[in-house]
């Protein structure tokens, strides 16, 4: 059957208006991604990164493990491409963390429902490290590009490497200088030291930061003497990802009795043929050492001077503040010398035996002190007691005692009431409250 022009283009009019209408109701439907996956599967260390610099990036989107980023393929979006954040084969320390780029693009994605829509999932404005996660990896940024396209950065982490040793250790001076030259890289800027006299260990020195140490204040006997130096870690991420170095060992140096005395009188041995050796206290780099007639240092010692009482540690430096020796504690003032009696610290009141005998000097702990026929308690920490406070007698008994505390009774305060009533409780001739 032939159809007449006219209808023929009737029927093309009505499907070009279909066609438009149908154009004209499609749109594009998005689902948003709430959260992105990125792992990672880096392997090099802080000398492989020196040696050859940072590698080219591997990535995939399949889900593929040997490679350094990649996501599984069950994701909504996958990896466009990688680089490192930092550029090229830029430097890092022991400890430091390279930052990585990844851009990711949205996949599209299809639904029974309408063929006339697009869909697409889609990025949100804004992610945080509680919805971008990262495998052996810390989340750093995210910014949406565009609705398909995200750019996420994140740090690996700490390079894990060792110390180089410093390149050289040697002896400034016979004075007992010594120095060492710092590594050129793979650096931390801190430094173990070990002194010796004849092989033996005399002195050491712990994270030590700087390029040369005075050990004078060790040299109190006639020998050769040298010294080993390393580089440490000094802060806690060094700690973390360095290790130490090897020791560099210096040449010796032989300091004889002159240059002993020398050293002690801050002198140089050309101006000084006296011969005379140092005796009672000598100061050497702001320490106070205190010298025999036999010429040898005090060391773990108390020396008794001028009718005071100093202590001296076991490299022969006088002690200033807070000592325990053989478990008892004493307080030395700035000058070094032995605190007896009432001593005040941060405003806390301790006492310190002030008789004769063993425990001269020691802090009460634990004990009463009568004082101006008063009363004072001091707990186990040697604290001045206020308030109350239950007490234990020789025998075992217990009473209940109550202290004035600061602000409660004109100057002197902190000891025990007697025959009174505090709050309402009733005090006894002893102290002790009264239970009936």
């Amino acid at each position: 059957m032939k159809l007449n022009k006219k209808i023929i283009a009737v029927i093309f009019t009505l499907v070009a208006v279909v066609s438009a209408r149908l154009v004209t109701n499609a749109s594009v439907i998005y689902k948003d991604i709430n959260s992105i996956s990125i792992r990672t599967n880096f392997n090099f260390d802080f000398e492989s990164i020196q040696d050859e610099g940072l590698p080219d990036i591997t990535y995939n989107s399949e889900g593929n493990t040997s490679d350094m980023v990649y996501v599984y393929p069950t994701a909504k979006y996958e990896i466009e491409s990688c680089e490192w954040y930092s550029q090229g084969n830029s430097e890092f320390e022991i400890g430091g963390a390279p930052k990585v780029v990844v851009y990711l693009i949205t996949k599209d994605y299809e639904t029974p429902n309408s063929s006339n829509n697009d869909y697409y999932y889609r990025f949100l404005s804004s992610y945080s490290s509680s919805t971008c996660y990262i495998s052996k990896g810390a989340f750093v940024s995210a910014t949406r590009l565009s609705t398909s396209n995200l750019k996420v950065v994140f740090q690996l982490q700490g390079l894990k490497g060792t110390f180089n040793p410093p390149d050289s250790a040697y002896w400034e001076d016979d004075r007992g200088t010594a120095r060492w030259d710092s590594p050129n890289v793979n650096d931390s800027g801190y430094y173990d030291l070990i002194l010796y006299r004849d092989s033996t260990t005399i002195a050491r020195v712990d994270k030590y930061k700087g390029n040369s140490y005075n050990f004078s204040g060790y040299f109190v006997k006639e020998g050769d003497y040298s010294f080993k130096v390393r580089t440490v870690s000094g802060t806690d991420n060094q700690a973390t990802y360095g290790k130490n170095s090897e020791y560099v060992e210096s040449g010796s140096i032989n300091v004889d009795a002159t240059t002993i005395s020398m050293i002690a009188q801050g002198t140089n041995a050309s101006n000084n043929n006296s011969g005379l050796t140092n005796v009672g206290w000598i100061q050497m780099n702001n320490t106070w050492y205190y010298y025999r007639p036999d010429g040898t240092v005090t060391k773990s010692d108390w020396v008794a001077w001028n009718g005071k009482w100093y202590y001296l540690d076991e490299l022969g430096r006088m002690k200033v503040g807070i000592l325990n020796v053989n478990n008892r504690i004493y307080y030395l003032g700035s000058d070094g010398a032995m605190a007896t009696g009432w001593v005040n610290l941060n405003d806390t009141y301790y006492y310190f035996d002030t008789t004769n005998g063993t425990n001269y000097g020691a802090m009460v702990a634990n004990s009463w002190i009568k004082y101006d026929n008063k009363y004072f308690y001091f707990d186990e920490k040697g604290i001045m007691v206020t308030g109350w406070k239950q007490i234990s007698d020789s025998s075992g008994n217990i009473g209940t005692y109550y202290f004035y505390p600061k602000g409660t009774t004109e100057g002197l305060y902190g000891y025990m009431a007697a025959n009174t009533t505090i709050d309402g409780f009733r005090l006894g001739a002893d102290g002790k409250w009264i239970t009936r």
